[in-house]
């Protein structure tokens, strides 16, 4: 007897036991999930393409010299901000502010002379109405003052030209942007329309431009025709900032190596 007593008092545990752990499994019931509710409407949305981009100056210049000659000075340092018309260089004015006085001479000389043959001409013409000279040597002396009125427009011009060389030899900025690196120094010779003296690059407003796969041809230029196409423009590794901009140009032509058409956008800077 005493043995079975032992034997149900241990069933009587493990059961009391079993149904602790059962009560101990069940959990309370979630809370409902709420649910937000709108009204469909119907209306567009954007379609959006993503490319990568390479930020471009909206004009760049690349500063030649149009005489021949060497650098006298230098007035500008690397990186500055310049505006249209500042001086950048200037060359060595010696050769051409010669070269100036002497066509400025010659036009003074052949002023002196028209102004000699138009008198010869007055006087002859006055002697032919006296018959006191014949018509050959009044048109001889015409002929004279035609061909000193001609040297005389000749000598002008060469002036003029002489000029211009020395207004050349002062070279300034062509337009309003941030000039580059200093390429050459003073005493630097320098050839015509060959070495190159700066590079200017206009960087307000800015030009982002893409590769766009042809596929994408039609329904740009669709776009294009429908009041433009605006981009969003990203940095990498920083998304936080963005710029909006407007394309302005896509390329005429695909470039049949890749297979993409070149666009430009412009964005402010």
């Amino acid at each position: 007897m005493i043995n079975h007593r032992l034997v149900l008092v241990l069933l009587s545990v493990l059961a009391v036991t079993a149904c602790s752990d059962n009560k101990a499994k069940k959990k309370p019931p979630s809370p409902p999930v709420p649910v937000a509710v709108a009204k469909a409407t119907a209306r567009d949305i954007p379609v959006e393409l993503k490319v990568v981009g390479r930020a471009e100056a909206f004009e760049s210049v690349i500063i030649k010299s149009r005489v021949d000659g060497q650098v006298a000075s230098v007035h500008f340092t690397e990186g500055q901000h310049v505006k249209q018309g500042d001086v950048l260089i200037r060359l060595d004015p010696t050769d051409f502010a010669a070269r100036l006085r002497q066509a400025e001479g010659s036009a003074a000389r052949d002023e002196a002379l028209i102004a000699k043959t138009r008198a010869d001409t007055a006087r002859y013409t006055a002697l032919r109405e006296r018959n006191f000279v014949s018509e050959e040597k009044v048109n001889d002396i015409r002929t004279n003052e035609a061909a000193a009125a001609a040297n005389l427009k000749a000598s002008q011009a060469a002036a003029e030209v002489a000029r211009l060389q020395l207004s050349y030899t002062t070279i300034r900025a062509p337009i309003t942007g941030i000039v580059g690196a200093r390429l050459v120094f003073p005493g630097s010779s320098v050839k015509i329309n060959d070495t190159t003296l700066a590079v200017v690059n206009r960087a307000s407003p800015l030009l982002v431009a893409a590769s766009i796969p042809e596929k994408h041809l039609p329904r740009l230029r669709a776009a294009m025709k429908s009041g433009g196409m605006q981009v969003d423009v990203s940095i990498p590794n920083d998304r936080q900032q963005s710029f909006k901009g407007t394309v302005r140009f896509i390329d005429n032509a695909v470039d049949p190596a890749t297979g993409t058409i070149l666009m430009k956008a412009e964005i402010p800077n």
